[in-house]
């Protein structure tokens, strides 16, 4: 129930919002904004069980596969791709369940009731999460959930990766335009670059025979061989590559307005935890992200002495990786 043009209240303690403390820098919030808020959060009062645990897991669940990212190395052309293929299964409504990592306490119940039930035995279960690659509580539940789940992790230069990933977070709103005083704040965006403090820990958890690796540069100068290597890790048809596959995913937006890009992400994050997927895409599609979203991201250049400090930040991920896959990566030296 709306109790004043700059606040939104539902009836339950469990979720109450007000637009001055969300957006603090607001003096008016936007009124299609204010409309789209509120129409969200009744949906979500309206749906209060979605939150609550399914008290039964379906049956003989198996995850045969999980892409664990990390972010921004290719992850959302993954999904987009094997959700193409007809053997495939991934979760209804999301691309992110988020669940090994944020939402376990929810159950695997909650989890489970993502995926559409089997109809073919040769058919494979699985998800891409990009955020799961640097949480150590993720490849325990994973493995107990899934002994043999097989695991797919992309990479790209550390450098590149850390730089979009702060492009990402600075287009949420979350981080300052300064990169140092960006890490500051979120070290994460530093953190799943070291590959090779983490990269070991999925290995010895689960096998190096259960780990494929695939690098971002070869999905976009060999994405043929790349999905014919993909299929045969997961045990599918190598069915014609889709044209998805062709079609430029996740394109960089910049927010011009960063508080309100910020409140809309919020949003978002509480209606996925209701699993309303949907309403958020069609809060999307009603023009939430036009508010907000100012066209094609201007790059941010960084300083050449910011790049020489993540270069040699990342020096020994590089080197661990070209151990580990022979790979020549002499070309990451030189971004």
């Amino acid at each position: 129930m709306a109790t004043g043009k700059d606040e939104v209240y539902t009836g339950s303690n469990r979720l109450r919002y007000k637009f001055p403390t969300i957006m603090p820098w607001a003096k008016e919030p936007s009124p299609n904004f204010s409309h789209l808020f509120s129409i969200a959060l009744t949906k979500l009062e309206e749906t209060p069980s979605r939150s609550r645990p399914m008290t039964k897991t379906k049956e003989n669940f198996q995850l045969h596969f999980i892409g664990i990212g990390p972010q921004k190395n290719g992850s959302t052309w993954l999904h987009e791709v094997l959700a193409c293929h007809p053997q495939i299964l991934l979760p209804s409504g999301t691309k992110e369940t988020m669940f090994f990592d944020k939402y376990y306490d929810k159950g695997e119940a909650w989890y489970t009731d993502y995926f559409p039930k089997m109809n073919d035995p040769q058919q494979r279960v699985g998800e891409i999460g990009p955020t799961y690659f640097t949480c150590e509580k993720a490849i325990e539940r994973i493995k107990r959930l899934s002994p043999n789940c097989k695991i797919i992790i992309s990479l790209r230069n550390p450098v590149a990766r850390a730089i979009s990933l702060h492009h990402h977070h600075l287009n949420k709103g979350r981080v300052s335009p300064v990169f140092q005083d960006a890490v500051q704040k979120m070290p994460e965006i530093l953190e799943s670059g070291h590959y090779s403090q983490y990269l070991p820990k999925w290995m010895d958890a689960f096998g190096s025979s259960q780990i494929h690796i695939v690098f971002l540069d070869d999905i976009q100068n060999n994405k043929q061989e790349v999905w014919q290597d993909l299929c045969k890790f997961l045990g599918v048809s190598p069915v014609p590559m889709p044209n998805r596959a062709y079609e430029k995913v996740n394109a960089k937006r910049m927010s011009k307005y960063p508080w309100l890009a910020r409140a809309g992400v919020e949003v978002a994050i509480k209606m996925r935890e209701y699993k309303l997927h949907g309403l958020v895409e069609t809060l999307k599609k009603a023009g939430l992200e036009k508010i907000y979203s100012g066209g094609e991201a201007r790059i941010l250049p960084l300083s050449a002495q910011d790049i020489e400090w993540l270069r040699n930040l990342y020096e020994k991920d590089v080197q661990y990786l070209e151990q580990l896959t022979h790979k020549d990566l002499s070309g990451w030296r030189h971004f």
